[in-house]
């Protein structure tokens, strides 16, 4: 009798376990925390102002910023003031890097473990927060998002909106790994992105280098010799317009997460795309009549001027080394050559590559370089084929006339490209 009221006494205290177990959520979800998920950069001036002066810590996790900072002012400091309010706060880091961040709790996802571009991404489209507005500070309460001075006007406001967004249930936001693709979305935004390089490959300027570094390389009769020089001084410019794209696209991530920069950004590019575009209207009219004096959108005479001297230095040089057979000489110099013609002639080749960059600065994912490295590839491909076909042929002028003879195309093409790009920006800063 005594084993059997033991078990019985076992068997209840286990019962009333599990129901005080499954008690306990139900109760926190009757009266929950206050919370805000809050999107932050350690450089945003944005955020600085939340906190009245200070740098937030680099790598925090949670916000840490130096409170005796000589700039700071408790009375400024937006941020303490919401968690006297008794809001949690959720602070997600933007510029941090790996896995050491904070995935917010409404945050749903299966499989791979999302990204902080995903996850920045996908809050964005959940909460319907328009592109202008994607940046930091960007705080998301309830089924409401506050970006920058609207979160002080929120808290400050007679309504305390802020505390009355966070004391309801934020809403479900389902993250798929690899979704981070901001703004050029998808498989159509890859190719669209191959496209834009395919086109710039056929950058009038690219291709008068090219025609006069394969006519000035007069050293060797072997074809295959010209060829590997001529793909050496094509991989170079690749390899440049990489590296040139990855330190461009870093400097726009950073201006991507300070409002106020960002925007700034926005309407540069937007104001210099519409010039681009009118001025390859003007020149697709001038080159259809034939009148290529008049053409507008080209490098300025004096850099056009510098290249040809950069370019005969050069081919004097490798020609040199050519005739005494240092094969490895020769390539070293094409090396340096390409280098520095890439440099002097991007201001005509890098106006498609310059929208492009800020296109993909919100990826924050492998994506991002995945796409800047087959856009150059796309960019290089269409000299290759050109070089091949010259050097093959033994006809230069052949391939400098049909670039002249299809210029127009080239000019339209590269017009609507434009107008599409200035489309896109419109629908980011107005939309």
């Amino acid at each position: 009798m005594k084993k059997i009221t033991a078990m019985l006494s076992i068997f209840l205290t286990i019962i009333i376990g599990f129901t005080a177990m499954n008690l306990g959520p139900v109760q926190a979800a009757d009266d929950p925390v206050p919370t805000i998920v809050y999107f932050y950069s350690t450089g945003c001036s944005g955020c600085q102002d939340l906190i009245s002066g200070p740098f937030y810590t680099l790598d925090a996790e949670n916000g840490e910023y130096d409170k005796t900072d000589s700039a700071y002012d408790e009375s400024e400091d937006y941020i303490q003031k919401i968690k006297d309010e008794g809001i949690n706060i959720i602070y997600v880091n933007i510029d941090l890097s790996g896995e050491a961040y904070v995935i917010p709790p409404n945050v749903i996802f299966e499989g791979d473990i999302p990204t902080l571009g995903d996850i920045q991404f996908q809050f964005s489209e959940r909460y319907d927060v328009p592109t202008n507005k994607r940046g930091t500070p960007l705080m998301f309460a309830g089924d409401k998002y506050f970006y920058d001075h609207e979160i002080i006007e929120a808290f400050d406001g007679s309504t305390n909106e802020l505390f009355e967004s966070a004391s309801m249930e934020l809403l479900e936001v389902n993250v798929t790994a690899g979704e981070n693709y901001g703004n050029i979305k998808g498989f159509f935004g890859f190719l669209g992105v191959l496209g834009a390089g395919f086109l710039d490959g056929f950058n009038p300027c690219a291709i008068a280098l090219l025609l006069m570094f394969i006519s000035l390389v007069g050293f060797t009769e072997n074809k295959r010799v010209l060829i590997a020089v001529s793909i050496t001084y094509i991989s170079t410019m690749f390899l440049t317009y990489f590296l040139i794209g990855l330190g461009v696209l870093s400097i726009l991530e950073k201006f991507s997460s300070t409002s106020g920069l960002a925007d700034i950004v926005s309407w540069v590019i937007f104001i210099l795309v519409l010039i681009f575009f009118l001025a390859n209207m003007y020149d697709f009219i001038v080159s259809r009549k034939e009148e290529y004096g008049k053409i507008k959108n080209q490098l300025p005479k004096w850099i056009k001027r510098l290249n040809k001297r950069i370019m005969g230095t050069f081919a004097k040089a490798m020609n040199t080394e050519g005739e005494k057979g240092n094969l490895i000489g020769v390539i070293g110099l094409t090396f340096v050559l390409g280098f520095t013609v890439s440099i002097t002639e991007f201001l005509c080749t890098g106006q498609i590559y310059l929208g492009i960059l800020d296109g993909v600065r919100y990826f924050k994912s492998f994506y991002g370089y995945v796409a800047l490295f087959f856009y150059n590839i796309m960019f290089v491909l269409p000299m290759i084929f050109i070089a091949v076909f010259a050097i093959r042929n033994e006809s230069i002028m052949g391939v400098s006339n049909w670039i002249r003879e299809h210029l127009h195309i080239i000019k339209l093409f590269n017009a609507l490209l434009f107008l599409a790009i200035a489309i896109f920006y419109a629908f980011r800063i107005f939309g």
